[in-house]
């Protein structure tokens, strides 16, 4: 039986506070679903024996190539150690699911761990080959795999110096045909137009949209500051000076 069959029977897992692993580095739990990977579709997806594809959650690769764009560098590294990592684990994982267990795609959306219940996509965040990407609901290792990204990030190791789409500097600007990016600013002027949506204007030239905020969240704080805030560039030519930003821990002082 296909694992999706699964999502909609008592066997679906949700991510808990309990029944963690004795991994150090962003433990998931140890409550999971096995299943075989038949094989690597990029550095952030999987395609499982059965056929189902599995987008992995919290983290986003470079794109490789296909007939809409060009390949992202550092793309096929990212592929490749993703592959070696579950080679390792015999292409046995654990798939472990949040709130929201299927994407707009028709793809699953889940945490993956090797044989040993060790994080996959920790691994690949700690090594500087994938960059933090939360998507609410599946927010639950947001704080982890943020302050983990933190070294290989600030070194610049491995794709943080080849990925021109996670380091745009106001000198460094380009347009891009949208998708995921990293833009590091100042914030000029801050408008809250609702209880759902803040406008972040800022030094060179973009406008953020944080969709989503808790009660008691100050914008106030990253007034005429530096910043550091990651979300989705829309491709449309009307918003191409906007990023969205789908979580408020996505946007940090420099």
């Amino acid at each position: 039986m296909r694992l999706a069959a699964f999502l909609f029977l008592s066997l679906a897992v949700a991510i808990t506070s309990s029944g963690r692993t004795e991994q150090s580095s962003c433990a998931l739990p140890k409550q999971a679903l096995s299943a075989k990977v038949q094989r690597v579709l990029d550095g952030d997806t999987i395609k499982l024996e059965g056929g189902d594809e599995v987008r992995i959650i919290g983290i986003n690769a470079p794109e490789l190539q296909n007939r809409y764009r060009p390949e992202d560098p550092g793309a096929r590294e990212a592929s490749l150690e993703l592959t070696r990592l579950l080679e390792q684990s015999h292409n046995s994982i654990n798939v472990i699911f949040e709130t929201k267990k299927v994407d707009r795609f028709g793809r699953l959306l889940a945490h993956v761990q090797n044989n040993k219940g060790e994080n996959i996509a920790s691994k690949l965040i700690s090594q500087g080959l994938v960059a933090v990407a939360i998507i609410p609901p599946n927010s639950s290792m947001a704080d982890c795999y943020l302050a983990l990204e933190q070294i290989p990030r600030i070194a610049r190791k491995a794709n943080w110096a080849k990925v021109t789409q996670w380091h745009i500097t106001d000198s460094e600007l380009e347009e891009f045909q949208g998708g995921f990016a990293i833009m590091y600013s100042k914030v000029k002027s801050i408008q809250v137009v609702s209880d759902q949506t803040i406008y972040f204007s800022l030094h060179n030239g973009y406008t953020l949209r944080l969709k989503q905020y808790d009660t008691g969240y100050n914008p106030e704080v990253f007034l005429h500051k530096k910043i550091i805030a990651r979300g989705w560039i829309n491709s449309k030519k009307t918003m191409r000076k906007q990023l969205d930003i789908l979580d408020q821990r996505l946007i940090q002082l420099q």
